[in-house]
C-alpha cells in the first residue's frame, strides 16, 4: 500500500509541475493580445517579466525552509493556491502597475515549488529511488510549458486572453482538490490512520518464549500478535477481533 501511495504521490507532483509550467508561459504566448488591450510598451512589457522573478527568487529560499518547518503538504497547498490565484487574477489586469504587482505574487506562489517537490519526495522515498521519483516528478515542467503555447493560444484566440488566465488558473484549484484528499506528510501518517486488529501495537509485543505451546496460543487469540494469551477468564477482553 505505502508503495502505491508514494508514486500516487509522483503523479501528482507530476501533474503541479504541467500546471506550474503552463501558468508560467501562458503571459509568453498571450503577450501580443495583452500588450495590445493594456497598451503596454515593450519596456514594459519585458519589466512584467522581470517582475516574476523577485517574488520567485525570495520564496524559492523561504519555500525551502517553509517546507522544514511545516511539512511539504502543507507548504505545497499554499503554494498552488497563490498562483492559481493570481494566474487568474492576471484577467483583472487594468494597465501596467497592476499587471506588475500581480506578477510578482504569482511568482511567490510558484517559488516554493521546486524545494518542497524536493521535500516531499525525501519524506516519501528510500535514498536508493528519490532520484528516480524527481526525475520522473520534473518531467511535467519541461510538458506544461510545450503545450501552454497550443492550449493557451486557441483559448486567448477564441475566447480572449482573460478567459484563457481565468480557465488555466482554475486548474490548479482542481490539482489543489486532488492534493488535498490524497496526499499526507510521509508514510508514518498512512500507518497511523490505519485500524490496529488487537488492543497492544506490535512495537510493544512481546515475542512468545521459546517453547510456548502454539496450541495455547490459538486457543486464546487468533492472532499472533496477542500475547500474552488470555486466561478463560479474560480471553474476551485481550482476544483479537476477526475482523
Amino acid at each position: 500500500m505505502i508503495k502505491k501511495k508514494r508514486w500516487q504521490i509522483v503523479l501528482m507532483l507530476f501533474l503541479a509541475g504541467i500546471v506550474n509550467y503552463l501558468d508560467r508561459s501562458a503571459l509568453s504566448v498571450a503577450a501580443p493580445l495583452v500588450t495590445s488591450d493594456l497598451g503596454l510598451t515593450p519596456a514594459d512589457l519585458g519589466l512584467v517579466f522581470s517582475s516574476f522573478f523577485i517574488g520567485y527568487a525570495i520564496f524559492n529560499f523561504i519555500g525551502g525552509w517553509a517546507s522544514d518547518q511545516l511539512g511539504g503538504k502543507r507548504v505545497f497547498t499554499l503554494a498552488m493556491a497563490v498562483w492559481s490565484t493570481f494566474c487568474a487574477l492576471t484577467a483583472a489586469a487594468t494597465g501596467f502597475l497592476s499587471l506588475l504587482v500581480i506578477r510578482v505574487f504569482f511568482g511567490v506562489g510558484e517559488g516554493p515549488l521546486s524545494s518542497t517537490m524536493n521535500k516531499v519526495v525525501n519524506n516519501w522515498f528510500p535514498h536508493r529511488e528519490a532520484a528516480s521519483a524527481v526525475g520522473y516528478a520534473n518531467c511535467g515542467t519541461p510538458l506544461g510549458g510545450a503545450i501552454a503555447g497550443p492550449l493557451v493560444g486557441l483559448m486567448a484566440v477564441a475566447f480572449g486572453w482573460k478567459v484563457s488566465f481565468i480557465a488555466i488558473g482554475a486548474i490548479g484549484f482542481v490539482w489543489l482538490g486532488f492534493w488535498v484528499t490524497l496526499a499526507t506528510k510521509n508514510p508514518a501518517s498512512i500507518r497511523r490512520s490505519r485500524p490496529r486488529n488487537c488492543a497492544r501495537s506490535r512495537k510493544t509485543t512481546p515475542i512468545p518464549p521459546l517453547g510456548y505451546p502454539r496450541s495455547r496460543l490459538a486457543s486464546t487469540c487468533a492472532s499472533p500478535w496477542c500475547w500474552p494469551p488470555a486466561s478463560p477468564s479474560s480471553a474476551t477482553t485481550t482476544s483479537c477481533s476477526s475482523s
